[in-house]
């Protein structure tokens, strides 16, 4: 299931974009949450070596060094997990890591085990104490679909203030669905034997096991997105899915996720020049204002229920919710009253939450 058996490995662009991807996102979630706990976790499933062949640092060093590198007067203690199997990959991450310097208040556990196993006797030992797990980022990031069954992410999502971004092998996961000495795998990968029985019903087999990944993550998380990488040929290799209980979170992953596709479509393919890939832009306006629109009937909003809207149950941006109410107010497809309902006047153009607008 996995095709790297090396130590190290050339690092492929759609890992520099996951990579960016978890970059953007830790540097807002670690100010934001230190402001409220002083104890923050990061799990690194299946780690790596920390570091790839051609001289490219890997997720433990980059968590690392973005935390101890941080313009935020970052304080209190930071907890970093990183399990890897693999022996010698597991010898290479810890020399890498001696190799470089961090504060006293990073806390840094490098574990040569199983990421299930080694998961599993944490928090059945935090079971056992009574206790849960401090605000913890976790990063599964397999290499196949082998060791992340669906009952432990479910552990994890029931704790407070614990989000997940997991690596969804697509492609593996498309291949390997129908062979028998993989099925309890699957049923493991997702705590159900349905998946099993409804694989004759789908012609869209790829976008059909997102969906239903995607649907276990939504029994368990207020909010789940994902995003996808292709290979050079523009064929899905796999999904990343992020999962929060918080709005906060969702919303900064949204905006980490835009950094990388500004198209909006959240998809990366080896195939696009990374650095073209970010100047790739389309206008959103009307795809926004339409789906807005068959969301709620003709009448009188205020801006905060359509921003919440945005926020919560779309991939956009309030910037982008305020530019299509620009473009229809430009377009005469909403009326926008002068005054707003703090009964202050209304600056021309402008779409502050207490703006009342009125959808034709």
């Amino acid at each position: 299931m996995s095709t790297i058996t090396s130590t190290l490995w050339n690092i492929e662009p759609h890992t520099k974009a996951k990579h960016a991807i978890l970059k953007n996102y830790l540097n807002a979630w670690y100010p934001i949450l230190n402001r409220f706990d002083k104890r923050l976790n990061y799990i690194d499933g299946f780690a790596g070596p920390g570091k790839y062949s051609d001289g490219e640092i890997g997720s433990p060093i980059l968590v690392l060094d973005l935390v101890k590198a941080h313009t935020r007067d970052l304080k209190g203690e930071f907890n970093f997990i990183f399990i890897e199997k693999d022996k010698e990959r597991y010898e290479y991450l810890i020399s890498e890591i001696k190799n470089r310097t961090y504060p006293d208040h990073f806390n840094i556990h490098i574990a040569n085990d199983e990421y299930d196993k080694y998961l599993t006797e944490l928090l059945n030992s935090l079971d056992k104490d009574g206790s849960s797990l401090a605000p913890t980022f976790a990063f599964i990031d397999p290499f196949g679909f082998k060791g992340i069954p669906f009952k432990l992410i479910k552990r994890l999502l029931a704790m407070p203030k614990v989000e997940v971004f997991i690596t969804f092998m697509i492609d593996s996961i498309n291949r390997f669905l129908e062979v028998e000495n993989v099925e309890s795998t699957m049923t493991e990968l997702f705590d159900s034997e349905d998946i099993i029985s409804l694989i004759p019903k789908w012609k869209e087999r790829r976008d059909e096991i997102r969906k239903f990944y995607q649907g276990k993550l939504s029994e368990n998380a207020k909010f789940v997105r994902y995003f996808l990488m292709s290979d050079e040929h523009s064929k899905p290799i796999y999904y990343l899915f992020f999962a929060t209980n918080h709005p906060t979170g969702h919303m900064r992953m949204k905006e980490a996720m835009w950094k990388v596709d500004s198209g909006g479509s959240f998809r990366f393919s080896d195939e696009t020049d990374e650095n073209q890939q970010m100047l790739f832009t389309d206008s959103h306006d009307e795809k926004l204002f339409n789906i807005i629109k068959s969301k709620f009937i003709k009448g009188k909003y205020k801006v905060v229920d359509l921003r919440l809207f945005v926020e919560n149950d779309t991939p956009y941006l309030v910037k982008h919710l305020k530019q299509a109410l620009k473009y229809a107010e430009e377009n005469s497809f909403i009326k926008v009253d002068c005054i707003k309902s703090n009964k202050c006047k209304r600056r021309g153009k402008t779409f502050p939450d207490e703006v009342i607008i009125e959808l034709n």
